[in-house]
């Protein structure tokens, strides 16, 4: 989400530690936060951080002046209240939002992680935030389109459409600069850019977007100017994503500005362009971010430092730093490009960032190109997602279970294994969702309306929400609980195979043995949970299992079946016949 944080501090140098700060300094940076919040009128704020800094600063500086505390926000709410004041986290909020002014972070030691939480946080999108020891030390860059913003940056409405996107050539962080053919995210940061106007920009927050995307679901990611906005903690949680998502083999390439070319440029080692091209290009680029005094000369120093907070810039990397975190982020073959160049097709000539007029001879000779490949593996199963999701704004399961169907995907086998089926009934405002990609060819030949047809008879329950749903997962679940290493199953009338697909995901049998009597059934089946070679469908009749010697069979699963027989008895002596 971007949000547009009042400038509650004083200047000072982003990233330090200010419970090293004397009291009496950091109580006048509280007195400033609370006068500026007045400035700008916010009279309701949400203090976000239940720790030690809260404690210290208590409710009475804000409360003297007017300004109410309505809530103290936590991810870990460690008690029902501090202060008087109630604690909650940060998605209980979602009802209330229209109540609050501002939220004013109240950290001293980790106040830049929090922002981060909060901007991350879709409950809390569209609310000012305030911070007391760090802002940013020039204006907040906007897009240069004058166009209003599309959708509140993280919204459901967001996240369904990105879900439904092509997902195999990803750009994040693309700013005015998107890619045509490719899927370009960028929801702004909150304080230096806001998320792009274009309707070919997802707005969506990078850990967002990639949070609901599935394991190895692109073949090419790009990102320029963009990586050094994160701390180097928060690169490597960035990589480690970017490794998950990307199919072996896949490759990613980021730019960004080159450490060590920076430094010689500043010793004088280098030079790239004509002294008065870089005077130009300097005092283009400064603008009104920083007006020289008078008789004040535009000295190395001051570009450098500049040149590294201006932007919002976290980390500055060299070729052996980026090199190292991408090799512990599992990544081989990390090659540094020519800017604009690369031996992959679609890397080739994406890099927009040139430095404009003044900058274009130059600029791309001091960027830092990398390439690196995820390495080739074994076949592996379906693209999974697994993670954990707000509810609010009416993102319940259902809603994130229509939006990830209509998206190609359905609920993953172990869903009931690794959720558990009691918290189904009982969600909070944090669900954990489980999902896989439908192979391709299965989901061409049945798109999810052409379920509905056989809805009443067949139904595949991994594609479909709700708790008649839930009850038959939940008896394969079971099922599959009882199943022991090496064991043969049958799943007798298995129609569309989902059931085989629970019996064998997580468990040790040897094989699952599908039969039914519907031919509609069993090609779906065979077309959509075939990829484990330890499945097999075949058409027959349930009460007729003359494949199958006797003693041959470990268990046999048949629900919801002798209810439709003539001669039940005749699929129970089956079973006896079949079991050791």
């Amino acid at each position: 989400m971007s949000c547009s944080p009042a400038e509650a501090t004083i200047e000072r140098p982003s990233g330090v530690d200010a419970s090293a700060l004397p009291e009496p300094v950091r109580k006048a940076l509280v007195d400033r936060a609370v006068l500026r919040c007045l400035d700008a009128g916010y009279r309701r704020i949400a203090l976000f951080g239940a720790g030690q800094h809260t404690r210290w600063m208590g409710s009475a500086p804000w409360l003297s002046r007017g300004v109410e505390i309505v809530t103290i926000l936590d991810e870990t709410p460690p008690a029902e209240s501090m202060l008087d004041i109630r604690i909650c986290h940060p998605d209980e909020l979602a009802d209330a939002v229209d109540v609050i002014d501002a939220i004013v972070v109240s950290s001293d030691a980790h106040e830049s992680k929090l922002v981060a939480v909060a901007t991350a946080s879709p409950a809390l999108a569209g609310i000012p935030i305030v911070r007391i020891y760090d802002f940013p030390m020039a204006p907040k860059k906007t897009s240069t389109a004058e166009q209003p913003r599309r959708v509140r940056v993280g919204s459901g409405e967001e996240i369904a459409r990105f879900l439904a996107a092509d997902h195999a050539k990803l750009n994040f962080g693309c700013g005015d600069h998107a890619l045509p053919g490719w899927t370009n995210i960028d929801g702004g940061d909150g304080t230096w850019y806001d998320a792009p106007p274009d309707e070919s920009v997802f707005a969506l927050d990078v850990f967002q977007a990639l949070a609901v995307l599935p394991d190895r679901c692109a073949g090419f990611i790009a990102s320029e100017h963009f990586f050094e906005h994160f701390s180097l903690d928060d690169g490597h949680r960035l990589l480690g994503e970017w490794f998950r998502v990307l199919r072996p083999g896949g490759v990613v390439r980021i730019v960004c500005p080159d450490l060590q070319r920076e430094t010689r440029l500043f010793l004088g080692e280098i030079e790239p362009a004509a002294d008065e091209v870089i005077e130009q290009h300097r005092r283009r680029w400064l603008g009104d971010r920083y007006v020289l005094k008078p008789g004040e000369r535009l000295t190395p120093a001051i570009v450098l430092n500049y040149g590294m907070w201006l932007d919002g810039h976290r980390f500055v990397y060299d070729l052996e730093t980026l090199r190292q975190s991408m090799t512990l982020a599992g990544f081989e073959a990390v090659t540094r490009c020519r800017f604009g160049h690369s031996d992959h097709e679609p890397l080739g000539g994406i890099d927009r960032y040139d430095g404009g007029e003044t900058g274009r001879s130059w600029i791309p000779s001091m960027a830092l190109v990398v390439e690196a490949t995820r390495p080739a593996a074994h076949a592996e199963s379906q693209p999974r997602v697994d993670v954990t999701v707000s509810t609010a704004d009416g993102m319940d399961r259902s809603w994130w279970d229509r939006t990830y169907f209509q998206a190609g995907f359905r609920k993953h086998p172990a869903t009931l294994q690794r959720v558990g089926y009691e918290a189904l009934e009982s969600e909070g405002t944090r669900i954990r969702i489980v999902y896989e990609r439908i192979p391709a060819d299965a989901l061409r030949q049945y798109p999810l309306e052409s379920l509905a047809a056989e809805r009443d008879l067949h139904m595949d329950m991994l594609r479909e929400t709700g708790r008649r749903s839930d009850a038959h997962l939940a008896r394969y679940a079971l099922a599959a609980e009882l199943a022991g290493d090496g064991d043969v199953v049958v799943d007798a009338s298995c129609g569309l195979g989902y059931g085989a697909a629970i019996l064998c995901e997580g468990t040790g049998v040897q094989r699952v043995i599908g039969i039914d009597i519907s031919r509609y059934a069993v090609e779906y089946a065979q077309a959509s949970y075939r990829s484990q070679d330890r499945i097999s469908f075949r058409l027959g009749d349930a009460t007729d299992l003359g494949f199958l010697d006797d003693d041959s069979v470990d268990m046999f699963v048949s629900f919801e079946t002798l209810e439709h027989l003539r001669e039940p008895r005749r699929l129970l002596a089956e079973a006896c016949r079949v079991l050791r």
